[in-house]
């Protein structure tokens, strides 16, 4: 269980400093004292700042019912986060994927079967005291865990799914690349998954699916974006490839992740003991 899975053969070797940019959408400059294209000495005015101004944000009584890394959106942020995600579930549900909405918790035995394991001694999952069970860190974890010790019949695949949830990281970072909305322990998210049959080709397949998908999503939302081929130290242990899209975030000078694919091959279905069936063979 606590082996990771393979990384395939074009996915970079190293850190965070081999990602490799295989993609730049509407190219930007990096010199901080520049402004590029259209943008004004407003566009530096970080998100914070700008919720500060419109009453968006409540990062103080949020912290004062649940601690440190916790927010409160409020008047139109709280309806344009809603307007958001149900803009992109109704987006992907339209080409095909199964909606869902899925609990905001999952068995031990199946979080860690999807590979949620720490990589130092902080734990990333929010355990419940006394009970084998956990918040979610992401909906990838009840849509895989649905289709535990199943037999899948083939006619059904490829499967797609497309799911909103609340998602619980207990290891919220530090630092500036963690100020304001960034490493929250709590957050929403749209998800999709896919269950495929046993051949890398059609996983890959998929996974190129998703990436074009969220491309549309981000293109849609006139962004500057670019997009990473993630190296080796970087995608965790179900994922044999991930690519990352970033986009430009003018009041940091610098690209922000935004949304990630992941290719995990067989590692969760193993683990999950999920088969499919194609007539003749499991």
């Amino acid at each position: 269980m606590k082996l990771p899975n393979r990384t395939h053969n074009d996915s970079p070797t190293g850190g965070e400093e081999s990602n490799k940019v295989i993609k730049v959408h509407e190219e930007v400059g990096h010199s901080s004292n520049m402004i590029h294209r259209n943008e004004t000495l407003e566009d530096r005015e970080t998100h914070v700042e700008i919720a500060q101004a419109f009453d968006l944000l409540d990062f103080n009584n949020a912290s004062k019912l649940t601690g440190h890394k916790f927010v409160m959106f409020k008047n139109e942020a709280a309806l344009l986060e809603l307007a958001v995600c149900n803009w992109a579930l109704n987006l992907v549900a339209k080409k095909g994927f199964t909606a869902v909405t899925p609990p905001d918790l999952a068995r031990q035995q199946i979080v860690d079967a999807c590979g949620f394991q720490p990589r130092d001694d902080a734990s990333q999952i929010y355990h419940l005291e006394g009970k084998n069970e956990c918040l979610i860190g992401t909906a990838e974890i009840p849509l895989a865990g649905m289709y535990a010790n199943e037999i899948v019949d083939k006619s059904r695949l490829t499967h797609k799914m497309v799911a909103f949830s609340h998602c619980f990281r207990a290891e919220a970072g530090r630092g500036q690349h963690s100020h304001g909305l960034y490493r929250l322990h709590q957050f929403s998210k749209v998800e999709m998954l896919g269950l495929t049959e046993g051949h890398t080709d059609d996983s890959e397949a998929l996974l190129k699916e998703f990436v074009d998908i969220q491309e549309e999503i981000v293109q849609q939302l006139d962004l500057k974006y670019r997009i990473l081929d993630m190296a080796s130290e970087e995608l965790g242990a179900a994922a044999y490839r991930k690519f990352d899209i970033e986009a430009w975030i003018p009041s940091k000078r610098s690209y922000g992740e935004i949304c990630s694919a992941s290719n995990c091959t067989s590692y969760q279905s193993r683990r999950l003991n999920i088969n499919y069936f194609d007539g003749q063979n499991q």
